[in-house]
């Protein structure tokens, strides 16, 4: 297949959250292009094979998929985003950018300049050798950062090891036991004199009250730094044998994070919707409810949403460290705050944000302005609006 963009889109998958496949064909040849939009080696590539044949779909390719364009002429590109352009004008935004991570639909460009069809700079790669040098340099970061760790624990005990020196708060007990009669104190200070009358050692102690309680307290300091001692050169023997195997040890399996459906009792003029995908929506039905949403329930990366241009109930999306939003989400999000505002059942915008975006009015009760948005046309009519709130089991009528 000639190294040109302008071909027919015959599929597009979303395997996985951080993977975007275009399938496409030109001059009857296919080609895979693949966007891998998290680290590590996000980017995109062209493979000859689909990736993950077989996986089950990311929920938000049945959006991406509908009303799909068959002919792509060109794209545009800037660090970490991607927008594809199409025959009927839409354009595709892939984003393997950080703060703005995801893919979705638009009608008008963000990145300015003629568009490019040559895609012979991209790197031709198998989807399962890919998968082998993300997996490997996952491996080799896990590995620089366990060294780091090991070797800053290992500064730090052995930084703790020049503390106290139990032999000398031995012989200092053992002196101030003898020469108890010598040993004489000015508040917290204590001053025991040498065998020989030289120089007095001072010690720094405002518990004890008398030349006992002093002796008992360096025998018992010269104990404890015995045992510390000790336990810290096993345990630096034990970061020793850690460092020596770390080249030939393994990351440990991860773990899917549990999805926290924050049950917990709701302010006044809150509603709470659950959804069947184990997320919720938090709703204001008052302007108190609305402030407890925005700036007491919500936290940095949850989305928000609200009508553009009219009042409206504050809806909230919480979401998990690093989690992304399917656009599925967003959808049903923009239609829930859509039908709590006044423009119920109309065609509208729906503004979102990210809460970290968000400022409260000062005096204003349940206001918000918004440093950073993003908006979405939201037809409650529509069929992707039903089915976006349909796969998570909601169902708006009139009466709610």
């Amino acid at each position: 297949m000639a190294q040109t963009l302008l071909a027919k889109l015959e599929k597009l998958r979303r395997p996985q959250e951080g993977v975007l496949h275009l399938c496409l064909k030109h001059e009857g040849l296919k080609a895979h292009l693949i966007f891998v939009l998290e680290p590590p080696l996000s980017g995109a590539y062209l493979a000859t094979q689909a990736p993950m044949p077989g996986a089950s779909p990311h929920p938000s390719q049945a959006m991406l998929r509908k009303s799909m364009p068959s002919t792509l002429i060109g794209f545009r590109v800037a660090p970490g985003l991607w927008e594809i352009s199409f025959s009927d004008g839409r354009i595709l935004s892939v984003s393997s950018r950080r703060k703005a991570r995801g893919v979705w639909w638009s009608d008008e460009a963000r990145l300015a300049g003629p568009l490019q069809t040559d895609l012979s700079a991209l790197e031709t790669i198998e989807w399962d050798e890919l998968e082998q040098r993300r997996a490997d340099h996952l491996i080799a970061d896990w590995r620089a950062k366990e060294r780091r760790r090991i070797e800053r624990q290992q500064v730090k005990l052995t930084q703790a090891m020049s503390g106290d020196d139990p032999a000398e708060l031995r012989q200092l007990g053992e002196r101030a036991n003898a020469l108890r009669r010598a040993v004489s104190r000015n508040e917290s200070c204590w001053e025991v004199p040498q065998y020989d009358g030289s120089e007095a050692t001072q010690i720094i102690d405002g518990q004890a009250q008398t030349v006992s309680e002093l002796v008992d307290r360096l025998f018992h300091r010269a104990q404890r730094a015995h045992r510390r001692i000790e336990s810290t050169k096993l345990r630096l023997a034990a970061l020793s044998t850690e460092l020596d195997q770390l080249d030939e040890a393994s990351p440990p399996p991860q773990r899917e994070p549990k999805r926290s459906s924050r049950h917990y009792a709701l302010p006044k003029g809150v509603r709470r919707f659950g959804l069947s995908d184990g997320h919720i929506f938090l709703l204001g039905r008052t302007a108190l409810g609305n402030q407890a949403v925005t700036f007491r329930l919500a936290r940095g990366r949850d989305l928000w949403f609200h009508l553009r241009d009219g009042p409206g109930s504050h809806v909230v999306l919480p979401l998990e460290r690093g989690e992304a939003a399917s656009e599925d989400l967003i959808l049903a999000g923009a239609a829930l705050a859509l039908h709590y505002s006044s423009l119920r059942g109309e065609r509208a915008e729906v503004r979102f944000a990210f809460r970290a975006d968000l400022d409260a009015v000062p005096g204003q009760l349940g206001k918000a302005l918004v440093r950073k948005e993003r908006t979405i046309f939201v037809d409650p009519r529509a069929g992707a609006t039903k089915e976006a709130l349909a796969a998570f089991g909601l169902q708006l009528t009139s009466s709610d």
